[in-house]
């Protein structure tokens, strides 16, 4: 799943791939830097999901810390968009008919929840101390 998302943000957005140290290797996709970021990207989104079910668990300080390296990386705020995308797209082939309208919106509320504790602290005045997507978006990430 994950190098399908790194496939899809490429596809999206070509000049994502400048941000990346691993931008000029050939076989981009068996390159292990690129094996590892998919790999920690995907664990930031479980990691989160497994939030969902353990209310005890704190994903905040992770995710706005994650938030703080990606601005030394250059990421900008409107590439939280595409990264999205990426991944809606990617759960959409992935899921199949399974991916309902309702797991479609509980995935994008659901990042833009992640998103918006990465951006709040980085990228503007606001504080969001919180990770609060609503029981409905928690029930349809949990079936999917």
């Amino acid at each position: 799943v994950g190098r399908e998302v790194m496939k899809n943000i490429f596809l999206l957005a070509p000049d994502a791939m400048k941000l990346y140290s691993f931008k000029d290797v050939p076989d981009l996709y068996e390159n292990e830097e690129l094996k590892n970021h998919f790999i920690n990207l995907l664990s930031y989104v479980d990691e989160g999901v497994e939030s969902l079910k353990d209310p005890e668990m704190d994903v905040y300080d992770v995710l706005k810390s994650l938030g703080k390296r990606h601005v030394g990386y250059e990421v900008i705020e409107e590439h939280y968009n595409v990264v999205g995308r990426a991944l809606i797209e990617t759960l959409a082939a992935g899921l199949g008919d399974e991916f309902t309208d309702e797991v479609q919106n509980s995935w994008v509320a659901f990042f833009q929840e992640i998103s918006q504790i990465m951006i709040n602290d980085h990228y503007s005045d606001e504080n969001c101390p919180c990770f609060d997507v609503g029981p409905e978006v928690v029930k349809e990430i949990q079936e999917s």
